[in-house]
């Protein structure tokens, strides 16, 4: 599987991108027709000024976005993922048992 990150207004993250490797490691094991992923950590002013987005991509199912934000990255990947993993069961019910 491709993974890549792109930071938006803070430094690359070694922390970060483990983290969200993680994540996406329980995702492959979930749905292995997921074949790219891009996760996108943005640092914006505000309260949820730590923006997790997450982009999927596979040749069997349509693209799923999602975009979490939050005060804190860590909390702002949790959510994200678990968004992700929710649209991708959704898709994966519609793939596979229609």
């Amino acid at each position: 599987m491709k993974t890549e990150f792109e930071y938006k207004g803070l430094q690359k993250s070694v922390l970060l991108e483990q983290q969200a490797n993680e994540e996406i490691s329980k995702i492959i094991q979930k749905y292995e027709w997921v074949n790219h992923a891009i996760v996108h950590f943005t640092k914006d002013k505000g309260e949820k000024g730590c923006v997790c987005a997450v982009e999927v991509r596979s040749g069997a199912a349509p693209d799923v976005f999602v975009k979490e934000g939050n005060g804190k990255f860590e909390v702002s990947i949790a959510k994200a993922f678990d968004v992700l993993d929710r649209q991708l069961s959704k898709a994966k019910g519609k793939l596979f048992h229609s």
